[in-house]
């Protein structure tokens, strides 16, 4: 009330803000606390989220008179409600769900009024890392099927595994100590690690090898010279006076002889003399020096020596390049193209695989509408491998160009078209959008990007592979064996295998998971009511059976996510129906359990319990990848011996989660010589982003072990390889790295 100035006493200073909220909002904590205590799951949670909304909102009535901004309420206490509700979640096998709120509680230390956070929330930093830890191990598994084949997923088993250590190394204060004073690793020998990880990965039983030894070809031996069996073979014909290119045309006879016995070493040897002998006779005749290692490339293309095969390939393309289109082989460059994007996709560079399928259609290869559309296609997926959303969009968009302009130019046919579905394409591009947060947020969201990226690379490759497939004619079956031997894909493992489909029930909850997190809540619904629907609505209890090991259930994420849209649109009863199948299942099915604050034993604070489920399930997936070679063709020898690779990056990254960190930097020094080795043979093997990968864990474990010049070199080598290859915004990847470069330097 206003009052008169006066002489008498002091006037009566000005209200404090109302705090009563506070006080309301702290009840309805203590009461989901009580709820939780009790093993009421599903109580907890809603008096936790009606706590969460309320700390949320700024005071109606404060004003801080410097900048005239609201007040906010107290920081602390947002994360500790993050936090328990994050608790919740792990207790009911939602370790991604889990990891959202524990980010957000770890990202409020930053945020904070000046408040110290971390004491509201203990271990916070362990659990996260345990989350973390559990994606990983799901992510690390053979698809069924597949023979062998790891596949794509080991990009965010290592992104997690990276994550926990992180994290394990916030927790334990110490981020540099190696915990060398025992010789065990949970209960696992570090030596029996050790010896698995240089596991001889060659076939072993002794049927395979006789059966190999069987097919081996006749050597000629490393002394005989083609050249000189040429010239013999043309004096035996009586040959008076034998040109260069007599000799040249005969070396090629005997070449195509040995390809057509299937003699490919031989023919190997054959074209390298033809080669050397024209360049050093011949050097002007570069028709037929570009048309022999154009031979040679698709020989070395065939026997699976794709880094060999580029080389000569290469030679030939700039050799045509230089011809110029008055010659009648001019266009032969096209199939050049086209046979180094098939190189450049088994070895690993991606990058350069999309240049030259690019370069491909330029020079007009594909043979008609529905060529050219397999190109595009291809091509797109490619793009998608490279985290590349907006690239992609492009390619599958040209794709349903082309074929709209077919069926507009052909009057007879009737056709359901691509209209509606090429529309949706062009929608995609603002739907795929990241969130404004994810920038503004800097790491704190970094769990929440890579798993974004993740979603749209499923959606975007599930759909180009449905539209690869939804094709017919040669072109197709080509591009879709080509993909099958992309190194770090899932496009099955041999030719022998079914072609792979596109999985409806992953699109459907990825899309789901990519509206959500725009906050189209209304949007994303159905796409989780089908997902549930289709996936047969009950949850995976098998799966359900170690509490030290929290597994990842898709249908309990996707229930999560669906019951908290609900509750975003106002539909209550529909959100806690699915609250209600998520928390009852946490108990399995009502009976009692245990909160996670109140029984700390479950998840040992050293974390070596946990660490030894981790490695037992990477060295048993070892071992199913090594014994799944055994049994290959001698094509796809060399895949599974890049999968042993990818397995044993994953141990040494688990190794380096329980602080062993000289084991974890001697596993990577050999998985570098191993790389190498294969790169030198011919075979790929040096996949871009897998040896990126590997220099930035090799920095990584450097870094830790207080080395700072390896370290440095090692993420020095890591930028040189990323700007060569282009890596994309998007790929999960880049933010780690952009985390160590910025503690090196």
């Amino acid at each position: 009330k206003h009052r008169e100035p006066s002489p008498g006493p002091e006037p009566e200073p000005e209200p404090e803000p109302d705090r009563c909220s506070d006080l309301i909002h702290l009840a309805q904590e203590r009461e989901g606390d009580r709820a939780a205590e009790a093993a009421r799951a599903e109580e907890a949670h809603g008096w936790y989220l009606l706590a969460l909304r309320g700390l949320q909102q700024p005071y109606d009535d404060a004003i801080d008179n410097a900048d005239g901004k609201c007040v906010e309420r107290s920081s602390s206490a947002v994360a500790r409600v993050l936090a328990k509700l994050g608790d919740l979640y792990r207790d009911a096998r939602c370790p991604g769900r889990a990891l959202e709120y524990y980010e957000k509680a770890l990202a409020m230390r930053s945020e904070g009024n000046g408040e110290d956070v971390s004491a509201e929330m203990p271990d916070v930093e362990r659990r996260a890392a345990e989350m973390h830890e559990a994606l990983a191990r799901d992510a690390a598994k053979l698809p069924v099927g597949a023979r062998g084949t790891v596949g794509a997923a080991t990009t965010m088993a290592s992104f997690h595994l990276r994550e926990a250590i992180r994290l394990s190394g916030a927790a334990s204060g110490d981020g540099a100590t190696s915990a060398s004073g025992r010789n065990d690793v949970g209960g696992i020998a570090v030596e029996s690690i050790m010896d698995v990880v240089a596991f001889d990965d060659a076939p072993s039983d002794p049927d395979v090898e006789a059966s190999n030894d069987a097919r081996e070809e006749e050597d000629v031996g490393a002394d005989f010279s083609y050249l000189e069996e040429s010239k013999q073979l043309l004096r035996a014909k009586g040959a008076s006076k034998m040109t260069d290119e007599d000799i040249v045309r005969v070396l090629g006879t005997i070449a195509t002889i040995h390809r057509q016995r299937d003699e490919m070493e031989n023919a190997h040897k054959c074209y390298l003399e033809t080669i050397a002998f024209m360049k050093e006779r011949l050097p002007d005749n570069i028709v037929d020096l570009a048309q022999c290692e154009y031979e040679l490339g698709t020989l070395l293309h065939g026997t699976g020596k794709y880094t060999d095969a580029v080389g000569h390939l290469e030679e030939s393309a700039q050799a045509f390049a230089r011809i110029g289109d008055d010659e009648p082989r001019s266009g032969i460059p096209a199939k050049i193209h086209r046979r180094l994007f098939a190189c450049l996709l088994a070895a690993g560079d991606l990058r350069g695989a999309a240049e030259r399928l690019t370069r491909f259609l330029e020079c007009g290869g594909s043979g008609g509408v529905d060529e050219a559309q397999a190109a595009m296609f291809a091509l797109g997926l490619v793009q998608c491998e490279r985290y590349d959303p907006e690239s992609t969009i492009d390619c599958y968009a040209e794709a349903l160009r082309l074929e709209d302009a077919v069926q507009k130019s052909d009057k007879g046919k009737n056709s359901g078209g691509s209209g509606s579905l090429s529309d949706t394409i062009g929608d995609l591009q603002n739907i795929f959008r990241p969130p404004r947060r994810f920038a503004d947020d800097g790491e704190c969201c970094a769990y929440e990007r890579a798993r974004d990226s993740e979603d749209v690379r499923t959606i975007l490759r599930n759909l180009g592979m449905a539209q690869l497939k939804r094709l017919r004619g040669a072109a197709v079956e080509e591009y879709i064996s080509d993909l099958r031997r992309r190194p770090n894909g899932d496009y099955g493992a041999t030719d022998d295998d079914a072609a792979p489909s596109a999985d409806l029930l992953s699109v459907l909850r990825c899309t789901g998971n990519v509206l959500f997190r725009r906050s189209r809540f209304r949007e994303c619904v159905p796409y989780f009511e089908q997902y549930l629907q289709q996936a047969g609505g009950e949850f995976d209890q098998s799966r359900w059976c170690n509490n030290r090991a929290p597994p990842v259930d898709p249908m309990a994420e996707a229930s999560a996510r669906l019951g908290m849209a609900y509750l975003k649109i106002g539909e209550i009863d529909s959100s806690s129906e699915q609250f209600g199948r998520v928390f009852r299942n946490a108990t399995g099915g009502g009976t009692p359990g245990t909160s996670a604050r109140k029984d700390e034993g479950r998840l040992p604070a050293g974390g070596a319990q946990k660490e030894s489920s981790t490695l037992s399930h990477l060295v048993n997936l070892l071992k199913q990848v090594a014994k799944s070679r055994r049994g290959s063709n001698e094509k796809m020898r060399n895949q599974p011996s890049a999968n042993h690779l990818r397995v044993c990056h994953l141990i040494a990254l688990s190794l380096c989660r329980e602080r062993r960190f000289d084991s974890a930097a001697a596993i990577f020094k050999t998985i570098s010589e191993k790389r190498a080795s294969l790169s030198a043979g011919g075979a790929g093997g040096n996949d871009s982003l897998e040896s990126i990968g590997l220099l930035l864990d090799i920095g990584y474990v450097h870094s830790m072990r207080g080395a700072g010049t390896s370290a440095r070199e090692a993420c020095a080598a890591a930028a040189a390889m990323i700007r060569e290859a282009e890596i994309p915004s998007a790929h999960p990847l880049l933010p780690q790295f952009e985390r160590l470069r910025g503690s090196l330097f």
